[in-house]
């Protein structure tokens, strides 16, 4: 009986790394995807500007 409690546990705690695992791997996706558009948005800003300089 303790056995398999144990084996229980051990696959709560299992289960529990793998989704703390999973979710720390989206958000960290999601905070870098939001990160890469950040920086892509502000040089084509600031090449669009440029362009415009240079066609006046």
């Amino acid at each position: 009986m303790f056995n398999l409690s144990q084996l229980r546990n051990g696959t709560l705690k299992r289960y529990k790394l793998i989704f703390f695992i999973i979710s720390t791997v989206i958000v960290s996706t999601v905070i870098i995807a939001i990160v890469f558009t950040i920086i892509n948005a502000e040089p084509t800003h600031n090449h669009d500007s440029n362009d415009d300089d240079c066609n006046i």
